[in-house]
């Protein structure tokens, strides 16, 4: 019994002491073995994508999602044409990746690094890019529709004549982006920065752009119907024969910007500031341009036709040959703006201030000129119309055609 006792309390020490032991060796073999396994793994998939024909598009997308799952980069990897539907690449290292032509439709890429990567022609159809680091990419022809690019870096990304409709970039980067030819309708790009961008030819059409930044940007001949601009800030942007027909512009900045020719029927623009904007040319049909400031703004040759200037400042604007016919100027500021051979014919200017207008060769024919301010302080009147003007302040038709030259004549036009 004695010696039972004695084997049983060496096994017991066996067990307390020895167990332990087997229980980390076996720890060590399960890690080396996971180790060689993750090895085998990752070689498995590095030949997949090295060698991609004749795999299933799933046995793509499995090796990469692998290799980033394991925290392997994919810098420079190469998958040009490949079907990667799908894949799931949240934060992976993509940077200088040659991804041309790659279908990454619902592919999931958020936080990922495709830094110069080359995109060119690449399917990003509903991929997920929130975050995603785009700078320097090659999107020229890729195809982003309703993809998600919020809070994105896409500075100086190449998307000439990518498709962009109704993508979601609120908050992206795009400063020196160059977006020539792009679609961009109907793309969420609310508070997304725009500066110094190239848009040239842009269809952006029903565009919801809210406090965007544009400054400095290039939207030559771009396509903004129907946009959304609220409070969007276009000081120095190029404009030139861009198309805002109907385009919401409450409060938007245009100062300095330059619109020569610029489509801006029925727009509204009320209470934009366009102070010494170059609008020579443009088209302001119906706009509403309502407290508005117009300081110092070009507007020669433009058309106004119908406009609604009510309480605008258009103090030392040129508006020389510039058609505001039926336009609304109620409790305008008119101070020191020349209006030489512009076409005022029934526009409305009652408690507007003339003070050291220019009116020289006008058409005020049927115009409305209850309680007009500082008449008499108008510059010149010379050959100006005054025919069948309504209810002009006491002594202005004796003052206009006796001492400042004005005619009356019927407008048989």
């Amino acid at each position: 019994m004695q010696e039972l006792s004695k084997t049983k309390h060496r096994i017991l020490l066996y067990l307390i002491y020895a167990a332990p032991l087997l229980i980390a060796g076996s720890a060590v073999l399960y890690l080396f073995a996971s180790k060689q396994m993750q090895k085998a793994r990752q070689e498995r998939a590095w030949l997949i994508l090295r060698a991609p024909g004749g795999h299933e598009p799933t046995q793509l997308v499995e090796a990469m999602q692998d290799l980033n799952r394991d925290g392997i980069s994919l810098e420079m990897i190469t998958v040009s044409g490949l079907d990667l539907k799908g894949v799931q690449l949240s934060a992976a290292n993509l940077s200088k990746a040659r991804m041309a032509n790659v279908i990454l439709v619902d592919a999931l890429l958020s936080a990922a690094i495709l830094a110069d990567a080359d995109l060119r022609g690449a399917d990003l159809t509903r991929a997920s890019l929130q975050d995603a680091d785009m700078s320097g990419a090659d999107l020229r022809e890729a195809v982003l529709r309703h993809a998600n690019l919020r809070g994105a870096d896409m500075r100086q990304a190449r998307l000439h004549k990518a498709h962009l409709s109704n993508a979601d970039l609120r908050g992206a980067d795009l400063r020196n982006a160059d977006l020539r030819l792009a679609n961009l309708q109907n793309a969420n790009l609310e508070r997304a920065d725009l500066s110094n961008a190239i848009l040239i030819g842009a269809d952006m059409k029903g565009a919801y752009l809210p406090a965007a930044k544009l400054i400095g940007a290039r939207l030559a001949d771009a396509d903004l119907s129907m946009a959304n601009l609220l409070g969007a800030e276009l000081a120095k942007a190029d404009l030139k024969k861009t198309v805002f027909f109907e385009a919401h512009m409450r409060e938007v900045h245009l100062q300095n910007a330059t619109l020569g020719g610029a489509d801006l029927r029925k727009a509204n623009l009320q209470r934009a500031d366009l102070t010494e904007a170059d609008l020579q040319g443009a088209d302001l049909f119906d706009a509403k341009l309502q407290e508005a400031n117009l300081t110092r703004a070009k507007l020669n040759g433009a058309i106004l036709r119908s406009a609604s200037l009510d309480k605008a400042d258009l103090s030392g604007a040129l508006l020389e040959a510039a058609d505001l016919r039926n336009a609304y100027l109620r409790e305008a500021m008119i101070d020191g703006a020349n209006l030489k051979n512009a076409n005022l014919s029934k526009a409305s200017l009652e408690r507007a201030s003339v003070l050291g207008a220019n009116f020289a060769g006008a058409d005020l024919s049927e115009a409305r000129l209850m309680d007009l301010q500082n008449w008499k302080q108008i510059s010149d009147l010379t050959q100006a119309n005054v025919q069948g003007v309504l209810d002009p302040p006491f002594g202005f038709l004796r003052w206009a055609l006796g001492t400042m030259g004005a005619v009356s004549e019927i407008d048989e036009r």
